[in-house]
């Protein structure tokens, strides 16, 4: 019975859907993804700090900084727009001159060479929005980087979110009410007061969704208001607003290599690849391990270089190789990935887990020197990722939580973001 509501409440992960191949096919996708292989390292933070939540106010100033690079030596010329979206990611049935306001597409100007690295690359990076294109409303919106004017040569698309704060959002975090969940799951109870903006039918109208860190793959299923009183809205359920605890991710330190940070076992030079290559601690699974608190970037990943601390692009690509102890619990009919930021969190064909000579699972990957947080995951028959063997499931997970409101907006009938609330386990409360 648990292992069937562990399946209910996790997010359904489709292959055919996630599985990044980069071919000539560039079908927009209404998700986080790169379209080709040179395309990597993709940041969104918000400008002035390390803050990775893809979100900024409508007309308010604040903005994002985003950047890539391309493994190439030579620079490229890109272009930029964005695609308003429904609650679901879904494309809105608004015109472009509808939600953007200025120009319909803008240069990306900005790109800097790498210094002192084995592997060549061009760094990209520029902001949203911009002086010249700016959001004219609130909601989903997806960014997409095309190349040379050409809007069907798409290079990556992100997820951003604009917030109109029309309603204020009070909440608290704790384990899960329902009995089978209590010790695996986090449920997060929410009130939405919309005292100050007229909702004419909120139990058609009024959405909520919330999200577990800094990724799209764990999140709550899309609520409406269980109870009204007058203008405020309960949300307060025992299944749409429970999610996963999981664990604490696991890391490791590549950002120094003259000598080995946390997870590093040993370095090499690949003269094949003419790379330097890392390779890492063996992973032992957590499935039936007790829970362990430890400080982590709850899923973030913080590029540098610590040996050219003053020379600006110096972090190098290198090969990194993740090994997964075996285990009798693992099926050899199922598939097992690593999952990262560096893959959007999603299983992709070259994250996928091999088997190696001495029984254990591992792959390699090229990675920029950083500070990584990750976690494996194991694809079953019907195409699920299931965390509860590699990784293990604990309702005391330190986690950070944002719930987004949408409204129908009552004149033009689009997904409207009009609510937002941060959270932390550590801080069950709201946090001001």
């Amino acid at each position: 019975m648990l292992q069937t509501l562990f399946t209910i409440f996790f997010p359904l992960i489709a292959p055919q859907n996630t599985a990044q191949a980069y071919s000539d096919n560039k079908s927009l996708m209404y998700q986080d993804h790169e379209y080709e292989d040179k395309v990597r390292s993709v940041l969104v933070k918000q400008l002035g700090s390390d803050e990775r939540f893809p979100m900024v106010y409508l007309d308010n100033g604040n903005g994002l900084g985003i950047s890539f690079d391309m493994l190439e030596s030579e620079n490229d010329y890109f272009q930029f727009t964005f695609v308003h979206c429904d609650r679901n990611w879904n494309p809105s049935s608004l015109n472009k001159t509808d939600f953007i306001d200025g120009n319909m597409f803008e240069n990306i100007s900005q790109f800097k060479f790498s210094s002192n690295t084995y592997v060549q690359y061009t760094h990209y990076d520029f902001q949203f929005p911009m002086p010249k294109m700016k959001p004219k409303i609130g909601g989903n919106y997806l960014l997409v980087v095309y190349r040379n004017f050409d809007e069907e040569d798409i290079i990556l698309t992100r997820r951003l979110l604009v917030l109109n704060p029309r309603t204020k959002v009070t909440g608290r975090v704790r384990s899960a009410t329902n009995a089978y969940l209590r010790f695996t799951h986090q449920e997060i109870d929410f009130n939405v007061d919309a005292s100050d903006y007229a909702i004419p039918n909120p139990f058609t109208d009024l959405h909520a969704v919330v999200l577990q860190n800094y990724s799209w793959f764990q999140t709550s299923l899309m609520m409406q208001p269980q109870f009204a009183n007058a203008n405020k809205f309960t949300f307060n359920y025992e299944k749409e607003n429970v999610v996963s605890g999981l664990n604490e991710f696991r890391f490791f330190d590549s950002r120094g290599l003259r000598t080995f940070a946390s997870g590093v076992k040993s370095k090499y030079y690949d003269s094949a690849r003419n790379q330097i290559g890392i390779n890492l601690y063996e992973d032992a699974n957590r499935g039936a391990i007790t829970y362990l608190y430890w400080q982590d970037n709850n899923g973030k990943t913080v590029y540098g270089n610590r040996d050219l601390p003053n020379i600006a692009n110096s972090e190098d690509y290198l090969v990194v190789n993740f090994e997964l102890k075996n285990s009798p619990l693992f099926n050899v009919n199922e598939d097992l990935y690593v999952l990262g930021e560096f893959n959007n969190w999603l299983p992709t064909p070259v994250s996928k887990l091999n088997k190696l000579r001495n029984g254990n699972y591992g792959v390699s990957l090229t990675l920029k020197q950083g500070y990584y947080n990750y976690f494996y995951g194991r694809k079953e028959k019907d195409g699920n990722l299931d965390f509860s063997i590699t990784e293990g499931v604990h309702q005391e997970t330190e986690n950070d939580y944002r719930v987004l409101v949408y409204c129908k907006n009552q004149f033009l009938r689009y997904d409207e973001l009009v609510g937002f609330l941060f959270l932390n386990t550590l801080n069950a409360n709201t946090k001001e």
